[in-house]
């Protein structure tokens, strides 16, 4: 999977000869009903073209520690890429690629970036969406545990900032302001943790130039960001 999931997904599609998709990444796992309750869901919608998302399980730890999205989304108030990263009503949300269930033809008329190393879900949702031919429904099963804490050697954990802020220009540049600020405050920033404190600063500062964003708005993040790395040095020196 290192060596980029999205090949490996849009390779399993496209050798698939059954009706259906169903995606789950190596370290996530699905509830046994997953697969029968989303089928009996997909044969009961008018839609030829549809994908279901269903809820995410939040595990830490082997412990849940959240159950995600906390709104749903509504196609005829916002796109995806509105929903995913401007936060209404301080509720979180998540469309998540081991949530994911399709037809085939879904996977083949939209492929998954086999170039793509990060933002991977995100970037085929929102690929999808943008279509305006496909019925995007998250169900409401609770279904899919998504394990937050396990594989430190990630993909997402390894990415570097300025490979968020290059896909968020190229994929959310047609979207308001808003979007693309509020996906760099709550993504890129918090990839930042593991950088060298002056690239943190340098990034803002070229994200600032680019869209004219307030260094004073992302202000809370980089704080948090700073205290994370002084306990990650505090632990490996002092402890």
């Amino acid at each position: 999977p290192f060596n980029n999931a999205n090949n490996a997904r849009q390779t399993g599609i496209e050798q698939e000869n059954g009706k259906y998709i169903a995606l789950l990444d190596d370290d996530d796992y699905w509830h046994e009903k997953h697969i029968e309750n989303n089928i009996l869901e997909l044969e009961n919608l008018e839609s030829k073209k549809v994908v279901l998302i269903s809820n995410s399980i939040l595990i830490a730890g082997q412990k849940e520690i959240r159950r995600l999205p906390e709104r749903f989304f509504d196609s005829s108030q916002e796109s995806v890429a509105e929903y995913l990263f401007c936060l209404k009503n301080n509720k979180k949300t998540l469309m998540q690629t081991s949530s994911f269930f399709f037809n085939k033809e879904v996977g083949i008329l939209y492929n998954f970036d086999r170039s793509l190393t990060l933002h991977q879900d995100y970037d085929w949702i929102i690929k999808v969406d943008e279509s305006k031919e496909v019925l995007i429904k998250q169900t409401g099963f609770n279904t899919s545990f998504y394990v937050v804490d396990i594989n430190q050697n990630s993909i997402s954990k390894k990415s570097k900032a300025d490979n968020s802020i290059r896909w968020a220009l190229k994929s959310l540049g047609g979207y308001p302001k808003e979007v693309i600020i509020n996906f760099f405050k709550n993504n890129t920033l918090w990839m930042m943790r593991n950088e060298n404190i002056w690239n943190v600063i340098k990034q803002i500062l070229n994200f600032k130039k680019v869209l004219g964003i307030s260094f004073l708005s992302t202000l809370p993040l980089f704080l948090k960001i700073l205290i994370v790395k002084v306990k990650i040095f505090i632990k490996k020196y002092w402890v």
